[in-house]
């Protein structure tokens, strides 16, 4: 696979993906600073609502 299985992203996951970045098989993904710790809860949030 070349993608993470998001379907095991909980809230606290995303919001710390966004924060740090990853590092994967195909390269890194920068920290994503540009949203607020409300908004990340909130993507975080939708990531788990629709891995499910």
């Amino acid at each position: 696979m070349v993608a993470p299985n998001i379907a095991t992203y909980d809230i606290a996951t995303v919001k710390a993906v966004l924060d740090h970045g990853k590092k994967g098989a195909i390269g890194v993904m920068p920290a994503f600073d540009r949203l607020n710790e409300k908004q990340k809860e909130a993507v975080g949030a939708y990531i788990s609502s629709i891995s499910k």
